[in-house]
């Protein structure tokens, strides 16, 4: 089994060279025999700026 997941970004934040982005979450199981239904959780992306690169640095999600 495998996970169709998709992002949307929500909102972002930049504060220097710091940023949050708050993305909308939703995964979904794929498989030939099971038929599951999506879940969608809000995720926060913390990145850095280094130059002209953005990175991230730790992702929280309020998935159970």
């Amino acid at each position: 089994m495998t996970d169709d997941v998709r992002l949307h970004a929500d909102g972002v934040t930049i504060d220097g060279n710091t940023a949050t982005v708050t993305a909308t979450e939703t995964m979904r199981p794929v498989s030939r025999t099971v038929r599951a239904q999506p879940t969608t959780t809000t995720a926060v992306f913390t990145m850095r700026r280094t130059g002209t690169s953005w990175t991230i640095q730790s992702v929280s999600s309020n998935r159970r």
